[in-house]
């Protein structure tokens, strides 16, 4: 990733079954507009470039929008394609987690090694999720 060195864990190089990312900032959140999308390029092309490589799933948890979504906005047939086009990454999802209305709910995430299920809107590779309102 963008400010890494080479002694970060290599997830190809350690064999791992599927990476996940944690970040706080929306890279795809339409409501900020052109110049805001076009300061994260660097970084989405850099995760695009990264989860090709890999060639496993990778899944992304993203943080500041706060509205519930799930898809893969490195897929053309994602609606938040267009805000960075030009990628067609199929081992990539990305969810981002609520937090900004009422209801307020949380993730459960589950991991199973092993599993690779198809991208669903609450599945990807060995990782499943449940939306839990307390």
């Amino acid at each position: 990733m963008p400010g890494g060195s080479n002694n970060d864990m290599d997830a190809n190089a350690d064999d791992a079954e599927a990476v996940l990312i944690f970040a706080q900032a929306d890279m795809w959140d339409p409501e900020k507009g052109a110049a805001h999308q076009a300061g994260y390029e660097p970084f989405v092309a850099e995760i695009a470039s990264l989860t090709m490589d890999f060639g496993k799933p990778v899944l992304m948890f993203n943080g500041d929008s706060h509205v519930f979504q799930s898809g893969n906005p490195l897929s053309p047939s994602d609606p938040n394609y267009f805000i960075h086009p030009g990628y067609d990454v199929s081992n990539f999802h990305r969810i981002v987690v609520h937090g900004s209305t009422f209801p307020l709910e949380w993730l459960r995430l589950k991991i199973e090694p092993g599993i690779n299920a198809a991208a669903t809107s609450d599945a990807f590779g060995p990782f499943s999720w449940e939306r839990v309102q307390p």
